[in-house]
């Protein structure tokens, strides 16, 4: 056994191996300056180089398995922005998350052959808002549901096998259809009531 007792220190010559419970193939070496390489069954399973990074070669798991309390992943940045990338090796094709401290903003962006990403869809850190860059598809048979705060009932929309799009009032109280904040156009169970004019003039709305 070597012991190192008190302020004595005890140095590894570079690209020479310190190896674990007598296992040849379990050890930790310096591949070069400033650069630790760990091994598990004579293959490199951590690097960590001189720039505090950290590369594993398999997985990496926080917690064991069926562990009671809860574990965090703590990204913590001293500039604006904080992600996780899931991209192909060797390119710049992916997705990523990033925490945008800059703009407080959270984005879910798409990597085509751009490093800084494309974001798809972005989420306010201070409201509820969120924005989509592009179109939200809703596949035949599914609902868009407009919830509403106070009680709980909704309004859904959805398309039928031929492509129509329905309108389904759960409460009964009907669609309003807004011109700059004001009611242009409702649908109720029974009557639809116009505004205003209906085309180019000829045709009037009475109320019903």
């Amino acid at each position: 056994d070597v012991r190192v007792i008190g302020a004595t220190d005890f140095s590894i010559p570079a690209g020479r191996k310190l190896y674990l419970d007598g296992q040849s193939n379990t050890y930790i070496t310096e591949c070069s300056a400033d650069n630790l390489k760990f091994f598990t069954g004579a293959t490199e399973a951590l690097l960590l180089n001189g720039s505090q990074n950290a590369i594993f070669a398999g997985d990496a798991t926080i917690g064991s398995s069926g562990s009671s309390s809860d574990k965090t992943l703590n990204i913590l940045t001293g500039g604006t922005k904080s992600s996780v990338k899931l991209m192909e090796a060797g390119t710049v094709y992916g997705f990523s998350t990033v925490y945008d401290g800059a703009t407080n903003k959270f984005h879910i962006n798409r990597h085509n052959n751009s490093a800084a990403g494309t974001p798809v869809l972005s989420l306010n850190r201070d409201d509820d808002n969120a924005t989509f860059a592009g179109n939200v598809e809703i596949r035949s048979g599914n609902k868009l549901i407009l919830q509403r705060p106070n009680n709980g009932v909704a309004t859904e929309i959805s398309t039928d096998s031929t492509g129509a799009m329905i309108l389904n009032s759960i409460n009964d109280e009907g669609f309003f259809f807004n011109n700059n904040g004001t009611n242009a156009f409702k649908l109720d169970p029974i009557n639809a009531t116009f505004a205003g004019t209906i085309g180019s003039g000829a045709i009037t709305s009475t109320g019903k």
